[in-house]
């Protein structure tokens, strides 16, 4: 695989997304890609997408909500770590996870 430019600059990245049929594969990639460019691996990346995408999917599908509804994903990133913050305004849930690249 080809390595994956990083980012030049620390910032934030922002996606809004509507709690729709497919959302998850959305913010999965989302997360992938935005983590990936703050340095970490492939396997890193791939583990830390799965656990945000995971949750957010699970607990809009318990609560039974496949719209209307959206999730906002804030993804803090500078070089080894990123800090990313998923809010469900209508499910009232919010949480900030922060990781750091096991090579740093």
């Amino acid at each position: 695989m080809d390595r994956v430019p990083q980012f030049k600059v620390d910032g934030d990245l922002v996606l809004t997304v509507p709690l729709q049929p497919g959302f998850g594969k959305v913010l999965y990639e989302f997360v992938r890609l935005a983590v990936s460019k703050s340095g970490f691996d492939a396997e890193e990346s791939k583990r830390i997408a799965a656990s945000v995408s995971t949750l957010v999917v699970d607990k809009a599908q318990r609560a039974g909500k496949e719209s209307p509804g959206h999730l906002r994903l804030c993804v803090a990133h500078r070089r080894g770590s990123v800090s990313i913050k998923t809010t469900i305004q209508e499910l009232h849930f919010s949480q900030e996870e922060k990781f750091q690249t096991q090579a740093s």
